[in-house]
């Protein structure tokens, strides 16, 4: 049986329930714009009754309620929502880093420009035709010279940015890795705070709005996949654990491995009679593991950069492959045939002096394109005739008609359509990584306004909330002060 005080220790119950409720509506108006920040609820439920009904009880009512309690305070979270979201940024990450990327080398071809390549092989091989024309004028030569130079200077400046910007790239990688290792290592120490603080009517709502906070990060680097147990995330990156339970294990990034052959031909010799091979760098790859096994990333922003550097083709021993490594190879394969062809051409001939005609092109040891320093101090060593006949510009002529030989590169390219072909081609790579990373921004938009409508906080939802906890405080109040007026009339009025 209730005792007379019963309903004073009823009502407070119900102002601690509605307390503890209005806290929690305070808490998630404060959390109002904290985009990591899921809505709690504050679940009540009524606490247990004085005693049960039954036949051999006292003929009552049956139970006496005795009042409310927050039960436990949860979290608005769709799980589902939540995974495709991760799952759809990783790809996002991914496109959105390969068209960053393919806009830089873009900019490297400059073929948009008056003084892109392809203008300045034309000028090249006209300058040979002005030559032929006027095979004895100095200025002529000269400028002969001048457009070479100009020439090989961009077609350097092309082969060194696009080499500089893959080593910028396995920086980037490796800074990445890194960052992977550092939200892993903070999700299993997450894991363990939350096993601390959780038991059967607690839940550590906060530090799993954390940890979730976590995945999404982690899931635009690479591409992940995790389930729960125990209230435990469990992470994997394509079948290797990263964090089981309290344990991270790290993700660890080789030395970039062997050096990729090439096969590019031999086009020039050095001082000693030694070959030079116009690609005499050879690229390396990164490979990955997680606790001594090898693993893949082949999405987020990590499996990104290495499709721009070319890492996954050159694993698979396709050296032209990849972004990056497919543009080096073109340009070196353009630059060791058009050495090659005027080489030929040009030693056939015979300078202004009657000597015979010295290469044209040479290669330095980094394996860059040069004008021969001997033609560049003496323009007349230019061998334009066939003869030796002064005035004779066949060899010019033969080289400038160069400029349309079809078969000059892989046999079926001049050497402008060969490279007119290959920024036409970064062209398409371009536009279809801008479409892949407009596709996903339009899924993963979707995806996180039905993610702010089931788990983000509505400012008019908690205000109708507050009020609807403020009356029912008022009204425990109110009967707290009821109770007290019978009391003050049992015990006075006895008195009395």
């Amino acid at each position: 049986m209730s005792s007379t005080f019963s309903g004073i220790e009823l009502s407070k119950r119900a102002l601690a329930a509605q307390q503890k409720s209005l806290e929690v509506v305070g808490h998630n108006i404060a959390n109002a714009n904290n985009e990591n920040y899921s809505r709690q609820v504050a679940i009540q439920s009524a606490t247990d009754p004085y005693t049960v009904a039954s036949t051999n009880g006292s003929p009552n009512a049956g139970q006496i309620g005795t009042g409310v309690e927050v039960s436990s305070i949860e979290r608005i979270v769709d799980q589902y929502i939540n995974q495709n979201l991760r799952n759809n940024q990783q790809s996002l990450s991914k496109w959105s880093t390969i068209n960053d990327g393919l806009g830089y080398v873009e900019s490297i071809f400059n073929e948009l420009s008056s003084g892109g390549l392809t203008t300045n092989l034309d000028n090249f091989f006209d300058s040979f035709q002005g030559l032929n024309n006027t095979a004895t004028e100095d200025s002529i030569r000269e400028s002969v010279v001048g457009s070479a130079v100009t020439l090989t200077t961009q077609i350097n400046q092309i082969r060194d940015s696009l080499e500089t910007y893959r080593d910028q790239l396995g920086s980037e990688i490796e800074t990445n890795v890194a960052q992977f290792n550092n939200i892993t290592s903070k999700i299993a120490s997450l894991n363990a705070q939350i096993a601390a603080v959780e038991d059967d009517s607690t839940n550590a709502n906060d530090l799993m709005d954390k940890r979730d906070a976590k995945l999404d990060e982690l899931s635009k680097l690479a591409d992940i996949d995790y389930s729960f147990h125990n209230n435990q995330v469990n992470v994997r990156l394509n079948g290797a654990t990263v964090v089981q339970d309290i344990s991270q294990f790290e993700l660890i990034p080789s030395d970039p491995l062997p050096e990729t052959p090439n096969t590019t031909k031999v086009v020039s010799t050095d001082d000693d009679g030694n070959p030079i091979d116009s690609t005499n760098y050879k690229f390396k790859y990164y490979t990955f593991e997680v606790s001594g096994n090898e693993v893949d990333i082949n999405s987020g922003k990590i499996g990104g950069l290495l499709q721009l550097r070319g890492d996954d083709q050159l694993k698979e021993g396709e050296f032209d492959g990849g972004i990056i490594d497919h543009m080096v190879n073109k340009l070196d394969k353009l630059t060791g045939e058009l050495a090659q062809e005027v080489n030929a051409l040009h030693q056939t001939g015979y300078d202004s002096n009657g000597d015979p005609g010295v290469d044209f092109f040479v290669f330095g040891a980094n394996g860059d394109i040069e004008v021969n320093s001997d033609l560049i101090d003496d323009p007349n060593l230019i061998a334009a005739s066939e003869s030796g006949e002064e005035g004779d510009g066949a060899i010019a002529l033969k080289i400038s008609q160069l400029k349309d030989k079809k078969d000059a590169v892989n046999g079926v390219d001049s050497f402008s359509d060969f490279w007119q072909a290959q920024a036409g081609k970064l062209g398409l790579d371009i536009d279809r990584a801008a479409q892949m990373e407009s596709n996903q921004q339009v899924l993963v938009n979707d995806l996180q306004t039905r993610k702010e409508e089931e788990s983000g906080v509505s400012l008019d939802e908690e205000m109708t909330k507050m009020i609807q906890y403020q009356q029912g405080y008022n009204a425990a109040a109110k009967v707290v002060s009821t109770i007290d007026e019978m009391l003050d009339t049992l015990v006075n009025g006895l008195v009395r």
